[in-house]
């Protein structure tokens, strides 16, 4: 959670985020919080979308959805403040910049596999002056403000448990996050 925190961390607050449904929701769907801007989640898995909107996304789009056309509709064509993307998948780490506003910040958490390789649209980084970051690293003061999140006791950090597994389990529960 603190290298989110690290990686998201543009000087000004964004008005709109776009990220995954991988990512600890609290990065960006802050309850209470007027100051984080608007929250869209795209992602997969019906049940990771929930806690999104649990959490205060303004907009979650499914795996059928346009993600793209949301993004222009949502910010009246400008693109997001910050672009968070956490599969680690080719294409979406492809297509993550594309949601970008001129000079927004694009954090590609999720790692690929070694030797993966990804297309990107240079123009989006020079001219249009999008910054792009993939963090593994976080500062103390990174996990001090983790910490003080996950200690709030107005909100319901259950909601992030969606099963429970023996330690001998953790190879399935591996193949059931593919």
């Amino acid at each position: 959670f603190a290298v989110t925190l690290h990686a998201a961390a543009p000087e000004a607050t964004p008005a709109y985020t776009v990220q995954n449904d991988s990512i600890p929701q609290p990065l960006a769907a802050q309850p209470g919080d007027p100051s984080r801007g608007r929250t869209i989640v795209a992602g997969r898995r019906p049940a990771r979308l929930a806690v999104a909107r649990a959490f205060g996304a303004d907009l979650t789009l499914g795996e059928h959805d346009d993600v793209a056309a949301a993004v222009r509709r949502e910010t009246e064509g400008r693109g997001a403040d910050l672009v968070v993307e956490c599969t680690g998948l080719p294409e979406v780490w492809s297509a993550a910049p594309a949601h970008a506003r001129r000079g927004g910040h694009v954090v590609l958490f999720g790692g690929c596999r070694p030797g993966t390789t990804v297309a990107l649209d240079t123009y989006r980084f020079h001219y249009d002056g999008v910054t792009l970051a993939s963090p593994f690293h976080f500062r103390p003061r990174d996990v001090a403000r983790a910490r003080e999140l996950l200690g709030r006791r107005d909100v319901d950090w259950s909601r992030f448990i969606t099963s429970r597994a023996r330690l001998e389990e953790t190879p399935e529960v591996f193949a059931r996050l593919e």
